[in-house]
């Protein structure tokens, strides 16, 4: 919800990626597979912020409210 000067990312560690922050962007993921077992690829955490303020705003959803956008696959993969 607002720039950061250096820092504040959030990082997922088993991807070894990181998103930056930056005012007016989101980011989205699933944290699960279509066959609904946890995807563990999607282990994230915050960075704090090495200068002033990170604000952020979380947005829940659960998999049985994705059930036509996000359909299940016969793929066990998926």
């Amino acid at each position: 919800m607002n720039d950061v000067i250096a820092g504040g990312y959030t990082a997922f560690p088993i991807l070894d990626k990181f998103v930056v922050p930056v005012k007016g962007s989101a980011i989205l993921w699933y944290d699960s597979i279509r066959n609904l077992e946890i995807d563990h690829r999607m282990l994230h955490g915050a960075c704090p912020p090495r200068f002033g303020h990170k604000w952020i705003s979380t947005k829940w959803t659960h998999t049985a409210e994705n059930i036509f956008t996000r359909p299940c696959s016969l793929n066990p993969d998926e």
